[in-house]
């Protein structure tokens, strides 16, 4: 039985993903964050924009952790489909 484990943590824009991965790692968090140049930077100054990296050891367990870009940021990678379909509707 393997003695390492892997969890993602994600959840919605600002929901505290990396800080929560920060306040639990062993090791320095290889961090994605960079600066917001959307209308969201009323919020907050940075997001992450790719996977987070921390680990932390429990006893003889090893956990991985990966934090994912929040919903709002994986909107601005797809798009949204139903805008993407009126501009299609409009230009066919």
């Amino acid at each position: 039985m393997s003695d390492t484990y892997k969890i993602i943590v994600t959840g919605p824009f600002n929901s505290g993903k990396t800080q929560f991965i920060k306040t639990i790692s062993d090791i320095d968090v290889v961090s994605t964050e960079r600066r917001i140049t959307t209308e969201d930077r009323g919020i907050k100054a940075e997001t992450t924009v790719a996977m987070d990296y921390g680990r932390v050891k429990l006893g003889d367990k090893t956990i991985h952790m990966n934090g994912t870009p929040g919903a709002g940021a994986l909107r601005l990678h797809v798009g949204n489909p139903r805008r993407r379909d009126e501009r299609l509707r409009r230009s066919g």
